[in-house]
């Protein structure tokens, strides 16, 4: 496959918090900041999407409900267009034939099906970003499943609109505006994540490492039922958890001791513990293998990939699609996935719902993915993979514009400074350019301004080049040169009282500047001398006389050249 790029990432994961049983809840102080990164890839079950490094959503698969906008259905990353409030998207999210983006802003948006009211608002496909209704006035993070969104905000609660796949209390099917979850026992639970699976029920990570869950408590995996958020215990002595993944029937939680920790139902041993039971599990069960290095976890159905300091990545539990690599339908223990290794450390995981697909993101910012692909969602030829394969279509965009160094004037040496990139290329097309448009020939990494330049702004253009990958170009901010005087101004007549002399402003090279005169006695200003011609006065005699000539331009350097001064007589 063609190596495409993609976008600059963070560790992250579909993030839900679970612990285990208890009948008190926690005291609440100050809330403690999240330390969870937000998800810049997600994949589902006939699309996924990725955020570029200029903060730009790309999404590949099918837009059989327009989830991805006007693509079609495409076996390559495609942009999509941009958030209505005009910023950067920092978190995204997808359910089986939706898509959502959280912008820097704080506000959340959605594209594709609204059968259920998972876009909130009127129509049952939406073919452009949509803002949710009822959402806080700060989004702090999301979460989408089957036909149903969540979503946190900066007033500590969690908030759910469509399908009611949480079983929140009042017994609606459907929400058409996110909806607040109600807390058993009324606290302010500070909510910073929410989860939410192929299962009917939520996870949401609070303050301080607590988790809460509310719905179907068939296998344990919420210990209660009565469609309000329950606190959970700590799925080990003094650990808090982290970060939480929703599947079918159990939770999968990243504790703060590095391991990885699940609840519920282990049809599929995807409890990592080498167990496999269709009873359910109500206590919690700690992954074999792991030693403490998880750094983050995502779980699909009955499957659960993990990512470990270092950068490698494990998978346990269903894998009849290769979601995990290989052709084993089922990972009874964790296993290293084949072909990651091939990538830089990996700092990104994520899995679909029905845990069928799995992606992931490098260091470098390369989003790879395996498994169940006959939606294009992989981003490869349509088909399921069992190794590691790289998305096609990935784009280098700059999370850093290029800038220009060095002395902005004729002669003197710029530099292109190609600034950060989402995905590194492994070489760069500089092209300069002078008041927007290319200077001929002028393609390399320096460029020195030549007389031509004088009064002009230069500028470095900058795409990536890397086989396979999409690059955008960025273009830096301009330099402006200043004007070059090169034969200094003199003037001409006789230096006697009563005669007149004539300016010559010299030889200049100052593209757009005004010209202004100034003539001098000994150095200093001759009141109102500041016409092209100069009588000379009684008290000039034996005073030296000399002009000045100054280049101006707006946003542009003054410049000033002097005649000799001659004596008049």
């Amino acid at each position: 496959m063609p190596t495409k790029h993609a976008l600059v990432s963070t560790l992250l994961l579909p993030l839900a918090l679970g612990a285990s049983l208890t009948a008190t809840a926690p005291s609440y102080a100050a809330p403690a900041t999240s330390t969870t990164p937000l998800p810049t890839i997600a994949v589902g079950q006939r699309h996924s999407l990725l955020i570029a490094g200029d903060g730009r959503v790309w999404g590949a698969g099918t837009d059989d409900s327009k989830q991805i906008g006007s693509c079609g259905t495409v076996a390559t990353f495609c942009e999509l267009p941009p958030l209505p409030d005009g910023r950067r998207a920092i978190a995204v999210a997808v359910s089986k034939q939706s898509s959502y983006a959280l912008s820097s802003g704080g506000t959340v948006y959605g594209m594709g099906r609204n059968d259920e009211g998972q876009l909130t608002g009127p129509d049952t496909t939406v073919d452009h970003w949509r803002r949710l209704a009822g959402q806080p006035s700060t989004v702090t993070s999301l979460s989408a499943a089957g036909k149903t969104v969540a979503v946190t905000g900066s007033d500590g609660r969690a908030y759910l609109t469509g399908a009611n796949s949480c079983k929140l209390t009042g017994g609606a099917t459907s929400f058409s505006t996110l909806t607040p979850m109600e807390v058993y026992t009324g606290a302010d639970i500070g909510a910073r994540r929410v989860s939410v699976g192929s299962g009917d029920f939520c996870v949401v990570v609070g303050a301080h490492g607590k988790a809460w869950a509310v719905g179907d408590n068939s296998a344990g995996q919420t210990t209660a039922n009565n469609g309000k958020l329950v606190w959970l215990n700590a799925p080990a002595a003094g650990v808090s958890v982290r970060a939480a993944a929703v599947g079918d029937s159990s939770t999968a939680v990243l504790g703060s001791d590095g391991n990885v920790y699940s609840i519920g139902a282990n049809a599929n041993y995807q409890f990592g513990d080498g167990t496999k039971t269709s009873a359910t599990e109500a206590k919690w069960a700690q992954m074999g293998g792991i030693n403490g290095r998880a750094t983050s976890v995502a779980v699909g159905g009955t499957t659960v990939v993990v990512g470990t300091a270092g950068g490698t990545v494990y998978g346990v539990g269903f894998n009849s699609n290769g979601a995990l690599t290989g052709s084993t339908s089922e990972v009874t223990a964790p296993t290293l996935l084949s072909g990651a290794t091939a990538f830089d450390p990996v700092v990104e995981v994520t899995l679909s719902e029905d845990g069928d697909t799995s992606f992931l993101r490098d260091s470098t910012g390369v989003v790879s993915g395996s498994g169940y692909g006959g939606y294009c969602q992989l981003a490869t030829d349509c088909t399921t993979l069992t190794t590691v394969t790289i998305g096609d279509g990935q784009v280098m965009a700059p999370s850093a514009d290029p800038s220009v160094s060095g002395p902005a004037a004729v002669g003197g040496k710029l530099t292109a400074r190609v600034g950060a990139w989402s995905i590194v290329p492994d070489a760069y097309d500089v092209q300069w350019r002078r008041n927007g448009v290319a200077v001929p020939g002028a393609s390399g990494p320096t460029y020195t301004p030549t007389n031509s330049d004088a009064g002009a702004s230069l500028s470095s253009r900058v795409s990536g080049v890397r086989l396979g990958f999409t690059s955008k170009t960025a273009q830096s901010a301009t330099v402006r040169i200043p004007a070059r005087n090169t034969v200094t101004p003199s003037f001409t007549g006789k230096l006697t009282r009563g005669s007149r002399l004539t300016a010559r402003k010299g030889t200049w090279y100052a593209t757009g500047y005004a010209f202004a005169y100034q003539w001098l006695r000994n150095g200093k200003a001759i009141t109102h001398a500041t016409r092209t011609t100069y009588k000379v006065t009684a008290k000039d005699h034996r005073a030296k006389l000399s002009l000045r000539v100054t280049a101006t331009k707006p946003a542009f350097k003054t410049v000033t050249a002097t005649s000799k001064p001659k004596t008049a007589k």
